[in-house]
């Protein structure tokens, strides 16, 4: 494919020589009960030859199944669904979980560890951060807005852990807030709803503070605690190094405009919000997908970090748009095909970006994607 434009210099591949993957999950959940799960689906339920990076793929189709059931009966995230579709949501969602977890493991198990397989499976991950927001709130009833403001500080935890182990080159999971707990917190609530029906959380309790509101408020509190420990874990490290705090909150700079702006279109464009909510939330999780990205990205090859991403600019034509919608001067394009126009582009662009960057390290370090080369299995049996 040589006709893709290069997300990696040659300098970033040959860096690929140094490479190493630390992760330290420290979750309970994980500790003391999933990870025996884990362990012996891979053993008695994975066969051999299916390649890892598949492994997450197919889980990530998971996701995306999910979503795309539960949109089809709440497409304004909000009111009752079928109570088996809560049921299959959390089914898949279970499925994901699990799959997500043993990519690595078969990825040890058939000795084909690789940078393109840590990469791939984040990547993979943050595309379901605005999967997960949007079926929440449809689950749990909170219409479109607190959804929306609830899927841009939820890009923060997921973020804030890569920006962490950038500098500190290990990728920390906490011991009750990590992405486990999250997920089993989500499947429960799938679970409630198929049981009991999604009405339950707009029941009041105290102060006729309705449940989903009180779900809301946990949720901008384990944001903000865990955003905190991030920053508070990179700059002990950069202290250990009697290094400041300047480089890395300029490495944060593009995901601060991005949550500014994209915050400030939801505002200023809310009817617009309003009218088409899941490719709205999608153009803004195709961006957050693709910061996450080139982030990861730079860390793996050791490149340089940017301090802007050209996918931007689209977002600040956007809430330029329709900023003059609202004056007497009016909108320069229609707000809806510009909507619309900049969703195929945001798409096209991660596809292009994914596609050159699976190629660029699959041709360097001689590996298939979503195979697995009969030489590694003959060794692993």
């Amino acid at each position: 494919m040589g006709f893709l434009p290069k997300y990696i210099s040659a300098q970033g591949l040959a860096n690929l020589g140094t490479y190493s993957y630390s992760c330290e999950d420290r979750s309970i959940l994980v500790q003391y009960f999933l990870k025996y799960f884990w362990t012996w689906v891979l053993e008695h339920l994975c066969p051999l030859w299916i390649a890892p990076n598949l492994i997450t793929l197919i889980g990530l189709l998971c996701n995306v199944g999910g979503y795309l059931v539960l949109a089809q009966f709440t497409p304004y995230l909000s009111g009752e669904a079928p109570w088996w579709s809560y049921f299959m949501v959390a089914v898949l969602f279970f499925t994901y979980q699990t799959l997500d977890n043993i990519d690595g493991k078969q990825a040890r198990r058939t000795r084909t560890s690789s940078p393109l397989g840590e990469l791939f499976d984040h990547v993979c991950d943050s595309c379901s951060v605005p999967i997960l927001s949007l079926v929440m709130g449809a689950t749990i009833q909170l219409g479109i807005l607190p959804t929306f403001y609830c899927m841009m500080l939820g890009c923060f935890p997921f973020y804030m852990a890569h920006w962490e182990e950038y500098f500190t080159g290990t990728l920390i999971l906490g011991r009750y807030n990590s992405p486990t707990e999250v997920q089993i917190f989500f499947i429960a609530l799938e679970l409630i709803s198929a049981a009991l029906g999604p009405n339950i959380w707009t029941s009041k309790l105290l102060f006729g503070i309705q449940i989903n509101s009180i779900l809301c408020v946990l949720t901008v509190l384990a944001s903000v605690v865990t955003t905190y420990e991030n920053i508070q874990t990179v700059r002990k490290f950069k202290e250990k190094q009697g290094k400041s705090m300047e480089v890395p909150y300029r490495v944060l700079i593009p995901f601060i405009l991005f949550i500014v702006i994209g915050t400030a279109w939801g505002i200023v464009g809310q009817h617009l919000l309003l009218s088409d909510p899941h490719i709205f939330c999608w153009n803004l999780g195709l961006i957050f997908a693709y910061m996450v990205s080139r982030l990861i990205t730079q860390r793996i090859c050791k490149e340089p970090h940017e301090e802007f991403y050209f996918m931007l600019v689209p977002l600040v034509f956007s809430l330029l748009n329709s900023v003059l919608a609202l004056s007497p001067m009016g909108a320069m394009i229609d707000e809806r095909l510009l909507l619309i126009v900049v969703f195929v582009a945001n798409l096209v662009t991660c596809l292009v970006m994914a596609c050159s960057i699976v190629n660029q390290l699959c041709n360097h370090l001689n590996i298939h994607c979503f195979s697995i080369p009969y030489p590694s299995l003959s060794k692993t049996q």
